[in-house]
């Protein structure tokens, strides 16, 4: 995956990425990635020139994530949104606000209310 991210441009190249699957099940797997505009000069510009609602557009548009929705972003701020997949069958959550942007996937379940909720709880444990 890491491989896969530095092809998409030195942006990622720094993203902190991390897989989980439950109970060793790959169809039940979560996929974080994070940045913080201090690791990523790029990122930094970019936070700088976009709010944090354009730049999870932005994400989202390049990922092909539709059908999104806001979800609570809780007490650190910026936007929480999550949407669907291309091909339907997963569900994706990117935060932003003006220093980091974290993004969630569940390649293999498109419950995007369940991802919304698994992603607040991850952003505040690991921005605390």
């Amino acid at each position: 995956m890491r491989t896969s991210l530095r092809m998409t441009g030195t942006a990622y190249a720094n993203a902190k990425v991390a897989i989980y699957l439950k109970d060793g099940d790959s169809r039940r797997s979560l996929v974080l990635v994070g940045m913080a505009a201090d690791d990523v000069p790029e990122l930094a510009t970019e936070l700088r020139s976009r709010s944090p609602s354009e730049e999870v557009d932005a994400t989202f548009m390049g990922m092909g994530i539709t059908d999104t929705s806001d979800f609570p972003a809780g007490s650190l701020g910026g936007i929480l949104r999550c949407g669907r997949t291309p091909t339907g069958g997963g569900a994706a959550c990117a935060w932003a606000d003006g220093s980091v942007l974290g993004m969630a996937l569940t390649p293999l379940s498109s419950d995007v209310v369940s991802l919304g909720a698994t992603t607040l709880a991850l952003r505040n444990a690991a921005e605390h």
